[in-house]
């Protein structure tokens, strides 16, 4: 059983390798994303105009942001290049016993 504070996500073999999901946990919008091996938890709505990032893709290990091209760090949130200026909100994640779990608070 995962640590206190964390919300299981999905099944580990759910997200393929460079892909994005959004799911709703305990009422957050959160984009996974799997780079490689590593995956991701950010919130999932673009800090520019509120697009969801879940229509984005993955350019070089960035999120990318399908409606106006902000990109972001998906390991910080940190805006990358505008047109947004504030960072993603980024959440701890942990895989275990092949299931993704997230720590919203």
């Amino acid at each position: 059983m995962p640590r206190e504070g964390f919300v299981k996500a999905c099944g580990e073999d759910e997200i393929s390798s460079n892909s994005l999901v959004v799911l709703l946990l305990s009422g957050v919008e959160v984009l996974l994303a799997r780079v490689g091996g590593k995956i991701f938890a950010t919130s999932a709505r673009c800090r520019h105009k509120g697009c969801s990032l879940g229509e984005g893709w993955l350019d070089r290990g960035h999120l990318v942001c399908g409606c106006h091209l902000s990109k972001y760090d998906l390991e910080s949130g940190r805006v990358v290049d505008g047109p947004a200026n504030h960072p993603l909100q980024v959440f701890e994640v942990l895989v275990e016993d092949r299931s993704i779990w997230v720590k919203l608070g």
